[in-house]
């Protein structure tokens, strides 16, 4: 959080770009659960505003050149996407073991469907 605070917090330095902004939203979005796991819960709140804040400012910066609805459709579709990929990694084990997975047209893809329903709330 220093390496972004310290050169937004100089007047004297350029204004953060957009590509920069979107940058430091992916970095400071993404801590591992280690690295989340070892901050005193005022950071992680502070943190948590941070991450909510540079969500809008680059969402406003995105809708200045008529884009914002275009922006976030790709938050949702990428949070979507990303949910998606952890439920895989968490039950392709399983239907495999199953026997699920195997069945390929079948009963395979008709329990995939209903995952994905599940999970995306469609």
């Amino acid at each position: 959080m220093n390496k972004f605070l310290q050169p937004v917090t100089k007047p004297n330095l350029a204004p953060l770009t957009y590509d920069e902004a979107r940058q430091w939203y992916q970095v400071l979005g993404n801590l591992s659960a280690d690295e989340a796991s070892k901050l005193p819960p005022s950071v992680k709140r502070d943190l948590a505003g941070l991450v909510t804040n540079l969500k809008t400012d680059i969402g406003n910066a995105a809708g200045d050149v008529g884009r914002a609805a275009d922006y976030y459709k790709a938050m949702g579709d990428f949070a979507k996407a990303s949910r998606l990929q952890d439920a895989w990694a968490t039950y392709k084990p399983w239907l495999i073991k199953t026997g699920i997975y195997a069945t390929g047209a079948g009963v395979g893809v008709k329990a995939g469907y209903s995952l994905y329903k599940l999970l995306t709330g469609e």
